[in-house]
């Protein structure tokens, strides 16, 4: 988000969500227009998004015990059932 002067000098605020789902960098700048067609652009920012942990969690369904592969470093692994109900929450270790 970048805070810039208005034209009634007051700051003004501008957001973005990217639909992008994949990790990697991303590059930004904004150009406004103002009611009497005069444009600014900003710097160009960048924004580094980390890549997604890929997981495989089998057999689905399961009749009780499940494995789950892909799990990269410390974290917690929370089971819900059909209903969204909380069934099971287990830590992982850092590896």
């Amino acid at each position: 988000m970048t805070a810039t002067g208005g034209a009634s000098g007051h700051p003004v605020a501008y957001r973005f969500s990217e639909a992008q789902t994949a990790g990697g960098t991303f590059y930004y700048r904004i150009r406004s227009v103002d009611h009497g067609g005069g444009t600014d652009v900003t710097d160009i920012r960048s924004v580094t998004i980390p890549p997604a942990a890929e997981l495989a969690v089998f057999p689905n369904p399961s009749p009780g015990k499940v494995s789950v592969q892909g799990l990269q470093g410390k974290g917690v692994v929370k089971v819900y059932n059909l209903y969204g109900r909380l069934i099971q929450t287990q830590a992982v270790p850092r590896t």
